[in-house]
């Protein structure tokens, strides 16, 4: 399936910029909810935000304690619960995955190696502004 990248800012230097944006949902027994989630091909591992563990009847901080290393190279506690995702608009696309959840204002929803790309195939396609999605 193909998807758009997200227009997300024109900056006075580099001009316009581009994020592969993609519309999914969470599921977790009777809890869920939808968001737009960051293609983040650099992250060994999904991770959102906090806040989003509430949504899915969770407490953030019970599950698997781990570290990750953010851009900087900096730790940061991360920890990891079992739910699922599914792609808004591809059939068949629910999956039960493992993924993070930190305390940082800097990270929303972003989708990586473990949690995503062990379970699509994505193929970036910069110059037309598009991304496509499949399921393995």
């Amino acid at each position: 399936m193909v998807f758009k990248y997200s227009l997300i800012a024109n900056h006075r230097v580099l001009g316009a910029i581009y994020r592969p944006q993609l519309p999914v949902s969470f599921h977790r027994d009777v809890y869920g909810f939808k968001c737009l989630a960051v293609i983040d091909s650099g992250s060994y591992l999904t991770v959102l935000n906090k806040v989003y563990a509430r949504k899915l009847g969770l407490l953030w901080d019970n599950g698997i304690e781990t570290d990750i290393l953010g851009i900087y190279g900096t730790k940061q506690k991360c920890y990891v619960h079992e739910f699922e995702i599914d792609i808004i608009g591809l059939p068949d696309s629910r999956r039960t995955i493992k993924a993070g959840f930190v305390d940082l204002d800097n990270v929303d929803v972003l989708l990586g190696q473990i949690g995503f790309f062990e379970h699509y195939y994505v193929k970036f396609r910069h110059p037309e502004r598009e991304f496509c999605i499949d399921i393995r």
